[in-house]
C-alpha cells in the first residue's frame, strides 16, 4: 500500500463528521489515493514522486482525494470552496 494523501482531519475542516462517516472517510482515503497513484502511472508518471518534488502539487492532490471522500460521505450536500 502507498502512502495516503489526506487525512481524516483534513475531511473533517470541511465540515464535522459523524463516527460513521469517520470509519467510511478512513477507508475512501486509502482507496482515493489508490486510484490517483494507478491512475498517473497509466500516463507514465510517479504521483509520490510528483509530490516529494513539489509542495503545491502535493497540496492539489490532498484537495483532490479530500474532496472525493467528502462527495462520498456526503452524497446530499453540496460542497463549494470559496
Amino acid at each position: 500500500m502507498g502512502a495516503v494523501y489526506a487525512s481524516v482531519a483534513d475531511v473533517a475542516l470541511l465540515r464535522p463528521l459523524t463516527a460513521q462517516e469517520r470509519e467510511q472517510a478512513e477507508t475512501l482515503l486509502v482507496s482515493a489515493s489508490a486510484k490517483l497513484r494507478i491512475i498517473a502511472g497509466k500516463y507514465g508518471r510517479d504521483l509520490d514522486g510528483l509530490i516529494a518534488a513539489n509542495e503545491d502539487y502535493g497540496a492539489v492532490v490532498k484537495a483532490a482525494v479530500t474532496q472525493a471522500v467528502i462527495g462520498t460521505t456526503s452524497p446530499n450536500e453540496k460542497f463549494c470552496a470559496n
